[in-house]
């Protein structure tokens, strides 16, 4: 990974830091544009710390999700195909897992760092694991 200004600049136990001071505020975020908008926010993070995004696994990744939910129909119906029916609940529902998913990764993507060391036994067990996870 190429460093950047903001690997030079910030520790990797700060940013790890950041990243579960920053999970409360989205996971208990019931609006989904304000959802959409910090998806966004965390994609550009990932982006400045270096990490190459493949902006397809991710739609596919959102888009399957959503799908997936329209499948278990409820509320408003705003298409109907055959038997299938694309209701509004389902939509809004599909697309808010699919989002929050995507978000976790470019948050982890953001505040994970090969060389983020955590103390203790416990500590060196899950860095190896951020690393491995890193590497693949």
């Amino acid at each position: 990974m190429a460093e950047t200004v903001l690997s030079r600049n910030t520790s990797p136990i700060h940013l790890f830091v950041t990243g579960i001071l920053l999970l409360p505020a989205y996971l208990f975020m019931p609006v989904l544009p304000i959802r959409i908008i910090q998806v966004a926010c965390f994609a550009v993070l990932a982006r400045v710390a270096g990490k190459r995004l493949k902006w397809t696994y991710f739609l596919l990744m959102v888009a399957s999700i959503t799908f997936f939910h329209t499948l278990n129909p409820f509320g408003e119906v705003l298409l109907e195909v055959g038997p299938y029916a694309v209701t509004r609940g389902a939509l809004r529902d599909g697309l808010f897992r699919g989002l929050t998913i995507v978000g976790l990764v470019f948050i982890s993507l953001f505040t994970v760092r090969p060389e983020l060391r955590l103390p203790g036994r416990l500590g060196g067990l899950v860095g190896r694991a951020f690393y491995y996870y890193e590497r693949i």
